[in-house]
């Protein structure tokens, strides 16, 4: 064979094996690009199942979360569905014990208008307290709203109440109640016309707490007790801190002064 052959069949697979190299490797490379775009793709992929995964238990949480609240919610309907059908029969039995007739008395208000406009000569329904029921419904507030200080004994006179048996009805309801009606707590009060609490509220009796905070305690504090729909105050009374010489330590007792208060009230409401 020619030298010439020989020398240009090397140069040829020489070539050859440098395109194939070269070919090879783009290939490679090429692969190397996809895998890893493939890899990419398929962590994303997985970000993605991984953040529906958490959405679904996130929604899970939200769906348990709104069953128990409609059960909540169906369970307080069916309380303030008794609560609301007791106040109504209470609020007629009110009326009747007025001698309320819906033919002839459109306006209920108008019984208690004129007990609170009345002259000289009221009528013997207002001049004499009825006997208060076995379970009266008492009302405990401050002289006005707006004062926090003003709620400490009262607050504390209603514990003592109620860890004796009584019914006390809570401010907010009654403010609510008033509200109904075309009223609020805060205006009645101002005006004093408790006679009101009675008919909007459902309540027996008021005690009316006006106190005085010092830098030892309750310095002073005044407490009426008023009968619906009388309106005959049943206990009118005060108390003042003792002196220093008179007390035990430095601090009259918060506690001791609601008891005091609370027993007094009892006294006047049991009777």
């Amino acid at each position: 064979m020619p030298v010439e052959l020989i020398s240009w069949l090397s140069a040829v697979l020489v070539v050859a094996s440098v395109v194939i190299k070269i070919v090879t490797a783009n290939l490679i490379t090429r692969r190397k690009t996809e895998v890893s775009q493939l890899q990419s793709e398929l962590r994303k992929q997985v970000g993605v199942c991984e953040s529906l995964v958490e959405h679904r238990a996130s929604l899970d949480d939200n769906l348990e979360f709104f069953e128990r609240r409609m059960i909540e919610d169906r369970e307080v309907k069916v309380e303030l569905e008794i609560d609301l059908d007791a106040y109504v029969a209470d609020y007629r039995k009110h009326l009747e014990d007025l001698g309320y007739d819906p033919d002839e008395d459109p306006d209920p208000e108008a019984i208690y208008e004129e007990a609170a406009t009345a002259g000289s000569e009221p009528s013997q329904e207002f001049q004499q307290a009825d006997a208060l029921p076995q379970h009266a419904t008492i009302a405990v507030l401050p002289p006005a709203v707006g004062d926090a200080d003003k709620l400490f004994l009262p607050d504390a006179v209603i514990t003592e109440l109620l860890s004796g048996g009584g019914k006390v009805i809570d401010r907010s309801t009654i403010n609510q109640r008033l509200i109904d009606n075309g009223m609020d707590l805060r205006q009645v009060l101002d005006n004093e016309e408790y006679f009101r609490l009675h008919a909007a509220a459902a309540v027996d009796a008021v005690v009316i707490i006006n106190s005085r905070l010092t830098g030892s305690g309750i310095g002073t504090a005044t407490c009426r007790v008023i009968h619906f729909p009388s309106g005959e105050i049943l206990l009118s009374t005060s108390y003042e801190q003792p002196g220093k010489d008179e007390r035990s330590d430095d601090f009259e007792n918060l506690t001791q002064t609601a008891r005091q208060l609370a027993t007094a009230i009892r006294g006047v409401i049991d009777d």
